[in-house]
């Protein structure tokens, strides 16, 4: 007998299940905080572990608000978890997805930030624009509504954000190791710190009305240089 497929929305949970099984609320004064969850979980813990980096959770996660607000206010679909890992060529070369389990609504920047530049693929910004515009009109045309490419590539940053330091955690956690032989984290995740902190500027950019007195921008990006200058040390 097959298994039904389950759709979760995680971002509305009462609670947040972290790497290690434990359970964290999800929300705060009846706002979820699923994304603040996320970085605290997959990223300032796998750093601190792994690099003995000394971030101010309290101040990175502070300024990280501002980030988590205007994802999780983001519409939502159906999330396939679109990494690299998760799709293989079958016998007929066609592109096959794998890993199906629970399915989860998300914003679709987000996959489309695991798409276009979950790795260091040397995929242009100029390039990652036109793609995103490309998927926008897509859209635009199955599902036959109006879709704003600036408001939805005002979306794009933000997730981009997240997903580079979530993907900080997993890579070193060993969670996106090739087939065949081991990866050069270290300069992997120092990619993956800079392209977060390019997303962060564009986010800012976008949305210049999430500064508090300078220190969003400020604080974040102070922690991950600090960050990327000890990943490579």
């Amino acid at each position: 007998m097959e298994q039904a497929l389950r759709i979760e929305d995680v971002i509305e949970k009462e609670f947040y299940v972290d790497r290690h099984g434990a359970s964290h609320p999800n929300k705060r004064d009846g706002k979820s905080i699923y994304f603040i969850n996320r970085v605290e979980d997959l990223f300032l813990g796998v750093v601190y572990d792994h690099y003995g980096a000394e971030i101010d959770r309290e101040e990175f996660l502070q300024a990280y608000e501002s980030i988590n607000e205007l994802v999780v206010q983001l519409p939502r679909g159906l999330s396939k978890d679109s990494f690299r890992k998760n799709w293989v060529w079958n016998e007929s070369g066609n592109t096959v997805a794998v890993d199906f389990g629970t399915l989860r609504l998300l914003p679709p920047q987000l996959e489309l930030a695991n798409l276009l530049e979950g790795c260091n693929d040397n995929v242009s910004e100029r390039d990652i624009s036109r793609l995103v515009k490309k998927y926008v009109d897509l859209r635009r045309m199955d599902c036959n509504k109006t879709i704003e490419y600036d408001s939805f590539q005002g979306g794009y940053f933000p997730c981009a954000v997240q997903r580079h330091l979530e993907l900080v955690g997993y890579n070193e956690l060993g969670y996106l190791d090739p087939p065949k032989g081991l990866p050069n984290r270290k300069a992997e995740n120092a990619w993956q710190i800079e392209k977060a902190r390019y997303n962060l500027i564009e986010t800012l950019n976008h949305h210049p009305d999430i500064e508090k007195d300078g220190m969003v921008l400020e604080v974040l990006d102070r922690h991950l240089t600090d960050l990327e200058g000890k990943v490579l040390s």
